[in-house]
């Protein structure tokens, strides 16, 4: 009997930064725009296309099925004759995932019926594709139990399946799910995509340790990855965009100081209002992905801002305070408990229902700690983390102790939450005591 070789046990993804892998890989990109998917797609379809494989793709939005054809067939002369030999077929959601707009039970028999064709019909194996923009809150969790039960069921067999998810879409809990249901990650780092190799959930002791440090590993790059590309675009905004707005604006006015006749005052006023609009969406917008206080000033003054920006937009009122704020942490880190403490604030409003919250820092040369206190309803703190993702306290724990630090939670039902976050000096990255900004 024929042994199988090692390069007939593998298959070559077509993905540059992937490259060959054991058949029943299960893959996932993380996208931000339509543009990203079609740079994996299509060189993984194409690529499964020449060398004798069946092809399914799902698409949904943002992608259409008329595009990624069309740009399978750029890389493909003879597509059409693939299409017409039915080497390729494309399905939507409906017709695999979804019933009566949940999600249904029957989609691993579908990919299990596709793959006994594709072998049946002399293919040398499937690969599969999907993107997974369709799926409803209230349907996640089962979302997360079809792929982990998705990456059992065809582990070993002639398939491959890639996943696309928007990032913009996921909570940080919802991020770390599909690290958790997949071996490989695709992340786009500014220019180009990058590959995160998870190891399997399903290895007992250390093994299992070894999973979770990786997987706190990957989510952190993920998150500086994300931060980075935030920090690169409202730079952007601010220095181009902006700055043509503004320039624009000053020479309306100097055109109305010009033009004597009333004609033209209106619609130049109107011109000029329309740019001011802009101008503040735009500040507001550069806000948002990057607060400028938190890279121009430092952490304390970021997170005065950002107290009173909850006021103004929530009408809750939080009160900063801090104390001995002697040392600051680096960029990177001070990012990171920015984005803690503002997913903290959205919690207070949306699930604690707090009218009050109060924000305390202190930083010395033992570390940086924030106690965050709202009188909100309270909650009964989960006794296992695995119970905390609801409120997203399970992925800041994790995010948190991939940088030696801690989280703790005291609350209990009718008397509120408080909750202090402790990172120690070496995840602080010291400054000098006298950086600017610093109170």
């Amino acid at each position: 009997m024929k042994k199988s070789t090692a390069r007939e046990k593998t298959a070559e993804t077509g993905i540059g930064q992937v490259g060959r892998v054991p058949w029943g890989t299960h893959l996932c990109q993380f996208y931000r725009t339509k543009k990203d998917i079609e740079e994996i797609f299509v060189p993984f379809f194409a690529r499964g296309l020449r060398d004798n494989e069946f092809c399914v793709c799902v698409v949904s939005a943002p992608l259409r099925r008329e595009e990624i054809i069309d740009l399978l067939r750029e890389s493909l002369g003879d597509l059409d004759d693939r299409l017409a030999g039915g080497q390729v077929e494309l399905f939507s959601p409906s017709d695999v995932y979804l019933r009566n707009d949940t999600f249904g039970t029957g989609p691993l028999a579908f990919w299990n019926d596709r793959l006994e064709h594709a072998l049946e019909r002399g293919y040398d194996g499937m690969r599969v594709a999907a993107n997974v923009s369709w799926c409803r809150e209230a349907d996640w969790q089962k979302l997360v139990g079809y792929e982990e039960e998705f990456d059992l069921r065809f582990e070993r067999k002639r398939l491959l399946a890639l996943c696309a998810y928007p990032l913009q879409e996921l909570s940080p809990a919802e991020t770390l799910d599909v690290f958790r249901a997949h071996q490989i990650t695709l992340v786009r780092r500014e220019e180009t995509w990058e590959a995160l190799c998870t190891v399997r959930q399903r290895q007992p002791g250390n093994g299992r340790l070894s999973y979770h440090n990786r997987l706190r590993s990957m989510a952190s790059d993920l998150f500086l990855a994300e931060e980075r590309e935030r920090r690169r675009l409202a730079m952007d905004l601010h220095d181009s965009v902006a700055q043509i707005l503004a320039l624009s604006r000053a020479k309306l006015k100097m055109l109305g100081d010009v033009l004597s006749s009333t004609v033209y005052e209106r619609p130049l006023d109107e011109v000029t209002g329309m740019i001011e609009q802009t101008l503040d969406y735009i500040r507001t917008l550069t806000f948002d992905l990057s607060p400028p206080d938190l890279y121009e000033l430092g952490l304390s003054p970021a997170l005065k801002s950002l107290c009173e920006q909850f006021y103004e937009k929530h009408g809750l009122r939080v009160f900063f305070a801090h104390g001995d704020v002697h040392q600051t942490p680096d960029h990177e880190t001070g990012a990171l408990l920015y984005r803690i403490i503002k997913e903290l604030l959205y919690n207070a409003v949306k699930h604690a229902q707090a009218g009050t919250v109060k924000v305390s820092l202190s930083a010395d040369a033992h570390g940086t700690r924030i106690t965050v206190t709202d009188d909100g309803k309270g909650f009964i703190p989960p006794s296992s983390s695995r119970g905390e993702t609801g409120f997203g306290l399970f992925s800041i724990r994790e995010r948190l102790l991939h940088i030696g630090g801690k989280l703790e939670i005291k609350s209990r039902p009718g008397f509120g939450t408080r909750i202090t976050i402790s990172v120690p000096p070496h995840a602080s990255g010291i400054t000098r005591p006298d950086a600017p900004g610093i109170p």
